[in-house]
């Protein structure tokens, strides 16, 4: 939807009262102060009928203001109805850190994610890249039971986990794009 279009339709749905609606060097300030209701409401009645499957993804939104820890709190907002219903959670390199999935291990929340290695209190002794050729794989298991693993295929990828199976290794069978087999 255009940006014009969203504007003209915000500016004429009213389910609060402007007089009250904070100004936007306020604190409090909510873009969507206007129809805030609708949206509480509708948020509260999808969480009655959502059935959730065992494993959940979360992925980022993108905002122009920066926010310390946001991966942390989004993650906190989103997982709080998983919390004990053996769920596990996926998520991309924005939000996986050791200390996220430590403190999901301690609500005994299983959680997997591609990881940027430069992130805080991961291992340094896994393979050098350069050593690595296509499917080779090594991993670290620390002793909070959070595995770091390294894997090759085109490019590195790092995932942190706190999955059982998560140092498990399984051979695959590949296919080109042309339909070539690779081992």
């Amino acid at each position: 939807m255009p940006v014009r279009k969203f504007i003209s339709i915000l500016g004429n749905i009213h389910l609060n009262d402007n007089n009250l609606m904070p100004k936007k060097s306020e604190k409090n300030f909510d873009k969507l102060y206007k129809v805030r209701p609708l949206l509480d409401h509708l948020s509260e009645m999808f969480f009655k009928v959502f059935k959730p499957g065992k494993k959940q993804a979360i992925d980022e939104r993108k905002t122009k203001e920066v926010e310390r820890n946001l991966g942390g709190r989004v993650r906190r907002n989103l997982s709080q109805k998983l919390l004990g219903k053996n769920h596990v959670l996926c998520f991309d390199n924005y939000f996986t850190s050791y200390d996220l999935l430590k403190d999901l291990e301690t609500q005994n929340i299983t959680a997997c994610g591609t990881v940027n290695m430069s992130r805080k209190n991961l291992p340094k002794n896994l393979l050098e890249d350069k050593k690595m050729k296509r499917s080779d794989f090594d991993w670290s298991v620390n002793n909070a039971d959070i595995a770091c693993i390294k894997w090759k295929n085109k490019r590195i990828v790092h995932i942190l986990a706190t999955l059982d199976e998560a140092t498990k290794s399984y051979e695959i069978e590949r296919k080109e794009k042309d339909g070539k087999k690779l081992k």
